[in-house]
């Protein structure tokens, strides 16, 4: 990273014809930090890139201080390449045109009705149909709320609230989209699963999608370079967006998204803003979800229509005014102990608290060994064995798909590290020298029955994409196959040379976990503190289990996880409140 930001600081200066050293030292600074996520760097917390200000300044063309295009950017003391600052302008300027209100505004005595159809009983009071409203009268609708509070059962009543809306025989198309092939699927099982529970005409249910895509499909980017089909002169197709899983999306990816709206679309962008967020630069979802402003008209509609009044706004408007709703009852996890608790006092910085609740749990959704995760004396054997063991007997004894794919999911190995003892690699070599050991297989060296695998690389010819998990099985005729789930409950199988880039899947870090949901997982931490461990990262990986969570780490590890909170720096908030 240092020789490519001296490589392009003294081809800057000799195109300025002066400022080499300062120039090497702020482009070095930029990509240092874009490599830890931060779209953009603080010169006033840099002492030597403060002490070149006057110079970065006096050189236009090649740092620039509006809208015209440059190498790097600088903008009220933040140092950006110039391609993210356009970004994020992107970004803002596109997030602030659609919470402008709908046109036509909806009747009343319309919503009204609609909301208590689709919320019967005392749901049409409640945060739920709150977030509805917000949506049938903006063009953005932000829903952040952790696992089991209802989110897309919530959008899918969204969508046929969209559609109730609509005049008679009015065109209205909706895309469903997440950043992984994995997060895709769930996504479209669970507006499936909730729109099968809505009691309204087919004309309406009809066209809710039951198809979801990933948003790299969506956009049309089909190679590494990222570029996108779909854009301003061709936008996508679609009256309305959904983007599930929205923490995951990466600043690059958001502006390109909302570049290829076309021009009355919406948007609804679902997400936990508590996550672990985008591993490339930005955090757009999590700076998106500060605090909830609503404005003195849209609290006086919300009162005619659900019957209620709340809280008026405190303060002067937001960029995201009427726009952001959260969900905050969990109907998955109790609110007074086990995974829920734990993953409250996370959230909250209670260090103390999460270990007593570690301790202490009586619910059976928590198991605390207190060990050292990533020592090798410590490999959960038991654990590895009462998943693997049921498993390899569906592979070995003639198992279906569903039966096979059904028991590998039921559990995870979850793990911070990528390289090193207790990384994704160590972890996936010492679950099969113990399948070796146990008999269950005859060898690692390449492909064997039941060998698991996630894909690490988008293939849209073959329709598999970064997140997808598939287990090996052979066939009628002996040969194995890669089997992956498709829709509607159909299967596909692939033979291993077809395969794209992809892991073996026993163990996965705690990134490629989001979007997906187990009964169980046990989190391996660092045997000491680790800049990797943070407090988002704690939350999801104990919040991808349904039912228990083993935490296999000291207490220092978790001490530390509960009290590290690095936030990514950018200026999206500050560009949202120009934007508008």
């Amino acid at each position: 990273m240092e020789h490519v930001g001296k490589m392009l600081g003294g081809l800057l200066a000799a195109r300025a014809g002066r400022g080499n050293a300062e120039l090497e030292a702020a482009v070095c600074a930029v990509l240092s930090g874009l490599a830890e996520g931060h779209v953009c760097v603080d010169v006033h917390a840099d002492e030597r890139l403060h002490a070149s200000l006057p110079l970065l300044q006096s050189l236009p063309g090649i740092v620039g201080t509006s809208g015209e295009p440059a190498p790097l950017m600088l903008d009220e003391g933040r140092l950006y390449l110039g391609r993210y600052w356009h970004y994020e302008q992107t970004v803002a300027a596109s997030l602030r045109r659609l919470t402008a209100p709908v046109a036509p505004m909806p009747e009343t005595g319309l919503l009204a009705m609609h909301l208590r159809t689709l919320f019967p009983g005392d749901a049409v009071t409640g945060e739920h149909a709150f977030a509805a409203l917000g949506s049938a009268v903006r063009n953005l609708t932000v829903i952040s709320g952790g696992p089991g509070t209802g989110k897309t059962t919530t959008v899918s009543r969204i969508l046929a609230l969209k559609l109730l809306l609509q005049p008679e025989g009015a065109p209205f198309t909706i895309r469903l989209a997440a950043p992984t092939g994995k997060a895709a699927d769930r996504l479209r099982e669970s507006i499936a699963s909730a729109k099968s529970r809505l009691t309204l005409p087919s004309a309406v249910l009809d066209r809710i999608p039951e198809e979801a895509s990933t948003i790299h499909r969506l956009l049309g980017i089909r190679d590494a370079s990222g570029r996108p089909q779909r854009s301003a002169e061709d936008p996508i197709p679609a009256d309305l967006i959904v983007l599930d899983e929205a923490s995951m999306i990466d600043l690059s990816l958001m502006a390109k998204v909302l570049a290829a709206l076309r021009p009355g679309a919406g948007l609804i962008l679902l997400g936990d803003k508590d996550q672990l967020d985008a591993v490339q630069p930005g955090s757009v979802f999590g700076e998106l979800c500060s605090e909830p402003l609503y404005s003195l008209a849209f609290l006086n509609l919300a009162e005619a229509v659900q019957g209620v009044r709340r809280r008026g706004p405190d303060s002067p408007a937001g960029a995201l005014q009427d726009a952001l709703f959260r969900l905050t009852k969990s109907y998955r996890f109790r609110e007074d102990a086990g995974i829920g608790s734990f993953a409250r006092a996370v959230n909250g910085g209670d260090e103390a608290g999460a270990v007593r609740i570690l301790e202490n749990d009586t619910s059976g959704e928590l198991q605390w060994t207190g060990a050292d995760g990533t020592e090798g004396t410590s490999f959960p054997a038991d654990a590895v064995g009462r998943w693997l063991r049921p498993y390899f007997e569906s592979i070995l004894h003639g198992g279906t798909e569903e039966e096979c794919l059904r028991r590998f999911g039921l559990f995870r190995l979850l793990t911070p590290l990528r390289e090193g003892p207790g990384s994704v690699d160590d972890l996936n070599d010492r679950v099969e020298q113990w399948l070796k050991r146990e008999g269950l297989i005859a060898d690692t060296g390449g492909w064997y029955p039941g060998k698991p695998v996630m894909i690490t690389a988008n293939n849209h010819t073959l329709g598999l994409y970064n997140g997808d998990v598939g287990v090996t099985m052979p066939d009628a005729g002996g040969n194995l196959r890669i089997v992956f789930a498709g829709t509607a409950g159909a299967f596909r199988a692939y033979a291993p040379s077809r395969i794209p880039a992809h892991d073996r899947a026993y163990a996965t870090t705690v990134h490629k976990s989001q979007g997906s949901e187990f009964d169980e997982v046990l989190l391996l931490l660092p045997a000491s503190e680790s800049p990797v461990v943070t407090r988002n990262l704690l939350y999801t990986a104990v919040t991808r289990a349904r039912h228990r969570c083993i935490v296999q780490g000291s207490e220092d590890a978790v001490r530390a996880g509960t009290r590290s909170c690095p936030q990514k720096l950018s200026g999206l908030a500050r560009a949202l409140e120009r934007a508008g």
